[in-house]
């Protein structure tokens, strides 16, 4: 094109814009146009453009007439170059509108921030001005570009809709969403966008109606129900979730407070300033100067920069003796992931963070600089996607730190205001009169401008005058304000308030993490204090505690639980033992039901107090009281279905070295040990475990111990060495030794069984074995029953291209699952649910099955799992003509392929990477060989042709390129034809 001023404009009827007029482009010269523009970069040859601008006939003058038209778009302002075999056109964003379009929709897609991105989406959107390419967008060369644009345009749409949404500021959204639901009625995203924008608008009813609407057009059309999204979202609207109430940009484990945050607003906009050019930023002072609000008031404004969100991570509660390192992997959710150890080594840390692009916010970390310092230096700068935000009384001492000294308030401004705003809390009548100023003045300067001790001070106010406030603090004036007498202030502000509260206190600090306010009556009530409740009002009005309205709980602050912890010996140990019992208690109520129905509801409570679990179990291990071993079985489901396996061996290998265990608890423990070893990628110190304890299993001949040691032995083989000739033994043991007793354990290991069978390719036995986890579902767990025939027929149909059986088979099994709300068995179905659509052509749905199945199981840390979700991602996004994308999926699922204790992960996502990589790397080709001969060694069927064959590659050409000649003549012997 001749200068910017000049534009081919394909977003609607094809014109040339000069920057004073639009020039139609029609007929024949507008057909060669259109093709060279859809084509653009590429060379379009003078026979293909005969062929289409004459619908194939044309004439003996065809190639002179293709030079006069070529001749005339010059004329007009089009830069069409011309090489020995063809014509070509070289577009830009200033070129040509499509390109425009494209990079505005790109800029806008990875823009962390909704506020930004919509601007770019309306000028990105404001191009159109009909169908694309038109009137030529039926030309076969012209068609794939114009259906790809058409369908850009459809999802810049629905991005803008949902940056609005997130927004929340945009008058008349609804009526928007519902033109845009009107043009695209059969686009379910749409639905739930106009679901949630009447939610957002107080019209819950009219949600709801919506939904039916939804269901209705769907089920006409398409003949099917609307998928699992719009599902949940009815299911949060008739829940009032608070997750939709869109305040889903503040970070979500970053703690907030209702209350002003006075003086500090120069401290946060200069970090927030300095964290855009250095790596490490360290908030530095005295404990209560309010190091922690200031950070979580950074991470709260700038967490939309993080397109993968916010760590917090606090410190305060781990002990000196703490791993840091995995402490720091557990609370970021990276413990269990695939490429751990799963106890938060070195190597984990940096390569699961390597990727990612997070501020990661330290707090508390004065007490452990060292160990910080090695997390951070080691570990966390390897990304340079990463952020580190840390709060501590000392520097952390990291090459590249950049510190802020925080200092005490502003007495005059910052320091009087919080006085006042503090006593009004605790004195609704209270009022700062000018007279009263200076007194307040007096009080600030006394105590050192720390807006901690001030708020501590200015809630005495309910019970004493401002006068005697000043009396009381004139012993203070002057003196030098270190951390003594922050500790010394908060015992004071202990002692103004009555003995029960005080005895309160000293009870509550046992909790770590926080605590439910029916646990800490529970406590308070067996230590005798009187009127609980009262004791709980006086501490939170004295701002000793907080309560969070939002996650209904209650915590203590740091210096506040030392402060407390100086009372009388004897009443923190009661209140230790009686931590212990409440804690017990309620890991022995969960066990019936964490792994089975709504499972995830006691799941989510027992995980709220895992770290009062975590103090209860390190009391117990350095006290040696065994009265916690009941507890062990719930919470090993916690780290199991949670997918925290490192966590779960670490425990269990403690709990053996210091507990003298019965005779019947050593091999339990040692199985459930070997069982999180093998999940967390260590199968051969899984089989070491289960080595040494099955002589024992075996002489005390207990159908219990002997079925898990043998379930075990059947998942160690199959998923941790590939092996599932072996792992159908053990499966098949395990579900004859449990099946007479009654065990629900059977019922697993009959599907596990199954499900082995399939990827062997063993039809026959996998056809014997439906009938028998059918009648062992219906009598030891019938409310699973149905849903393992159903995935097992499933998997098995996807395997033999009948991808609309599969389809049926698993959307039935993941319902199943819906209604028993096990919501962490559910994701990882989706991935083979996604594979299916894509057999049968919905690319919509399977684009929303695997987007859902790579949500939960990130959420999760599920492990190898992660890797499966990725290449259904990946698998989703070649489907869709995306290579691009399709090979950054790939190349995740490669990279947890790499560690995963499952072989076929590693075909998928190698045989990915060989398929959307030109250069094809030596590294992905050995890898993949490997992968395939390991798989053709133990008959699996894994990588179903179809497909391979619906994604437009050959699963054969790829075997062939890269494949050693053993592992193909092996596949021959399977009956592949290749």
């Amino acid at each position: 094109m001749k200068g910017i001023d000049s534009m081919l404009r394909v977003l609607g009827p094809i014109v040339i814009d000069d920057g004073t007029s639009l020039t139609a482009q029609v007929g024949k010269r507008g057909r060669v146009l259109a093709v060279l523009a859809a084509r653009s970069p590429d060379v379009v040859t003078a026979d293909l453009l005969e062929e289409v601008v004459w619908d194939g006939a044309p004439p003996p003058s065809a190639r002179n007439a293709i030079q006069v038209y070529v001749s005339a778009l010059r004329r007009q302002g089009v830069d069409v170059l011309t090489t020995g075999a063809g014509y070509h056109i070289f577009a830009t964003g200033e070129t040509l509108d499509a390109k425009a379009f494209e990079q505005l929709v790109r800029a806008a897609s990875t823009d962390p921030n909704h506020g930004s991105r919509i601007p770019l989406m309306e000028q990105a959107l404001s191009l159109w001005r009909g169908r694309a390419f038109e009137p030529h967008q039926t030309l076969e060369p012209v068609r794939p570009v114009a259906v790809y644009l058409e369908q850009m345009r459809l999802e810049a749409e629905d991005m803008l809709t949902d940056a609005r949404l997130e927004v929340g500021t945009d008058i008349g959204i609804v009526e928007s969403i519902r033109q845009l639901v009107d043009e695209e009625p059969l686009r379910e995203h749409r639905w739930g966008q106009l679901m949630l924008g009447l939610y957002r608008n107080q019209r819950q009813a009219d949600a709801l109606r919506t939904y039916q609407d939804a269901a209705r057009v769907l089920g006409d059309e398409l003949g099917i129900e609307p998928g699992p999204k719009l599902q949940l979202l009815e299911e949060q609207i008739l829940l009032h979730d608070r997750a939709l109430d869109g305040s889903a940009a503040l970070p979500a484990h970053v703690p907030t407070w209702p209350t002003q945050l006075f003086g500090r607003q120069e401290s946060v906009d200069e970090i927030i300033s300095l964290l855009d050019r250095s790596r490490v930023v360290t908030v530095t002072g005295l404990g209560g100067i309010g190091k922690t609000r200031i950070a979580a008031a950074v991470a709260t404004r700038i967490a939309p920069r993080f397109s993968d969100g916010v760590v917090y991570v606090d410190l305060g509660n781990l002990s000196r003796a703490g791993d840091v390192r995995s402490f720091f992997a557990e609370r970021a959710g990276l413990s269990g992931g695939a490429g751990s150890s799963m106890t938060g080594s070195a190597p984990s840390v940096a390569h699961a963070v390597r990727d990612l692009r997070i501020l990661v916010v330290l707090d508390n970390c004065e007490h452990l600089p060292n160990s910080v310092a090695d997390l951070v230096s080691s570990d966390l700068l390897t990304a340079p996607g990463i952020r580190v935000l840390a709060t501590s009384r000392l520097p952390l001492g990291v090459y590249g730190e950049t510190l802020i000294p925080v200092g005490p308030l502003d007495i005059d401004g910052a320091g009087v205001h919080l006085f006042e705003a503090a006593a009004a809390r605790a004195q609704r009548q209270f009022t700062l009169l000018s007279s009263d100023t200076a007194s307040a003045r007096r009080v600030c300067e006394a105590l050192g401008g720390i807006p901690l001790l001030i708020e501590l001070a200015a809630s005495t106010l309910g019970d004493r005058s401002l006068e005697a406030l000043v009396d009381q603090l004139a012993r203070t004036e002057g003196g030098p304000i270190d951390q003594t007498m922050v500790d010394d202030t908060i015992g004071w502000a202990l002692e103004q308030v009555p003995e029960p509260a005080r005895l309160a206190a000293a009870a509550l600090s046992v909790f770590r993490g926080g605590w439910k306010a029916g646990n800490g009556v529970t406590i308070l009530e067996k230590l005798g204090v009187d009127d609980p409740t009262e004791a709980v009002g006086n501490l939170t009005r004295a701002s000793l505690i907080q309560f969070d309205y939002a996650a209904d709980r209650y915590s203590m602050l740091e210096p506040v639980i030392r402060a407390a912890q100086h009372g009388d010996p004897s009443t923190a140990g009661h209140a230790r033992d009686l931590h212990t019992s409440v804690f017990v208690a309620l890991a022995i109520e969960a066990l019936p039901h964490v792994n089975g129905y709504d499972q995830n509801r006691w799941l989510d409570e027992l995980q709220a107090e895992h770290d009062n679990f975590r103090a209860m179990i390190d009391r117990a291990l350095a006290e040696g009281n065994p009265d916690v071993l009941p507890a062990l079985a719930s919470l090993a489901f916690v780290w199991f279905r949670r997918f925290r396996q490192g966590e779960a061996a670490e425990w269990f290998e403690r709990i053996e070295d210091v507990f003298d265990l019965t005779v019947e608890e050593q091999p339990l423990t040692a199985i459930q040990s070997g069982h999180a070893a093998m999940w967390a990628g260590d199968p051969q110190k899984a089989t070491s475990r289960i080595d040494l304890i099955e002589p024992l299993v075996v002489e005390l001949g207990s159908p219990f111990l002997l079925g898990r040691l043998h379930h075990s032995r059947g998942n160690i083989a199959g998923w941790g060495f590939g092996s599932p000739a072996a792992s159908l033994h053990h499966f098949e043991l395990a579900r004859d030794v449990m099946a007479p007793t009654g065990d629900p354990l059977a019922v697993v290991a009959a599907l596990s069984e199954a499900y082995m069978a399939v990827r062997c390719g063993d039809n026959e036995r996998m056809s014997g074995l439906l009938p028998i986890v059918s009648r062992l579902s219906t009598e030891l767990a019938p409310a699973f029953a149905s849903m393992g025939e159903d995935q097992v027929r499933g998997l098995l149909a996807l395997y033999e291209d009948q991808g609309k059986e599969a389809v049926r088979l698993l959307t039935r099994s993941v319902q199943k699952l819906e209604e028993l709300r096990m919501i962490s068995l559910r994701g990882p179905l989706l991935v083979p649910l996604a594979w299916s659509r894509l057999v049968v052509g919905d690319h919509d749905q399977a684009r929303a099955a695997a987007t859902e199945a790579h949500t939960t199981v990130t959420r999760d840390n599920a492990g190898w799992r992660v890797g499966e979700a990725n290449a259904a991602m990946g698998g989703v996004a070649m489907a869709e003509g995306d290579v691009m994308a399709a090979h950054r999926w790939f190349s995740l699922a490669f990279e947890a392929a790499r560690v995963a204790p499952e072989a076929d992960i590693l075909v998928w996502a190698s045989w990915g990477l060989v398929a959307t990589a030109p250069w094809r790397s030596a590294d992905h080709r050995q890898l993949f060989a490997q992968s395939v001969q390991r798989l053709a060694d133990d008959h699996s069927i894994v990588l179903p042709t179809a497909v391979a064959d619906f994604l437009g590659l050959s699963w054969f050409e790829a075997a062939r390129d890269v494949a050693t000649a053993n592992s193909l003549n092996q596949m021959r012997k399977e009956g592949v034809d290749v």
